[in-house]
């Protein structure tokens, strides 16, 4: 799972990553992990490289990334 800055920005990469065919969704942060957001972006983690890249490309960081 991805944490970023902002619900917006979760927002934004859910639809920027399902447009290029990504299985992403938009999940409550675990209790395990802390997050000012409270939402973050649950994926495949053979999809890391990938988002991370496309996420890259459209200006939205990354805070962390997190296995459930």
């Amino acid at each position: 799972m991805a944490l970023l800055g902002s619900p917006l920005a979760v927002m934004r990469a859910e639809r920027l990553l399902r447009e290029q065919g990504l299985a992403v969704k938009a999940i409550p942060v675990p209790r395990e992990v802390s997050s000012d957001c409270g939402i973050c972006l649950r994926f495949l983690p053979a999809d890391e490289g990938r988002i991370r890249e496309l996420l890259g490309q459209h200006g939205v960081g990354i805070v962390g990334v997190h296995e459930l």
